[in-house]
């Protein structure tokens, strides 16, 4: 909970992120994140995402899974934008 007067947590938290790129060739990158309470002993998020550049464009693709929601995402940068 968080108090909306003093906007402070009342209660513990202690998270680890852990997070990683590869970069497998000029075309294709890989990326990982992944989210730990160990105060409520759960994982908050686990993300996996596959980047594919090409010249002037970028794709993604994305999974997560957090307690509550699993989520497949596709994006595009257009020229880096």
């Amino acid at each position: 909970s968080l108090d909306e007067y003093k906007r402070t947590r009342d209660d513990d938290m202690s998270v680890i992120k852990l997070g990683g790129k590869w970069d497998i060739n000029e075309t294709f990158a890989l990326e990982a994140l992944y989210r730990h309470d160990f105060i409520s002993d759960q994982d908050l998020e686990q993300t996996i995402s596959l980047d594919w550049a090409a010249e002037c464009y970028t794709l993604h693709f994305i999974y997560s899974q957090r307690p509550n929601d699993n989520r497949f995402a596709v994006g595009f940068d257009l020229l880096n934008f």
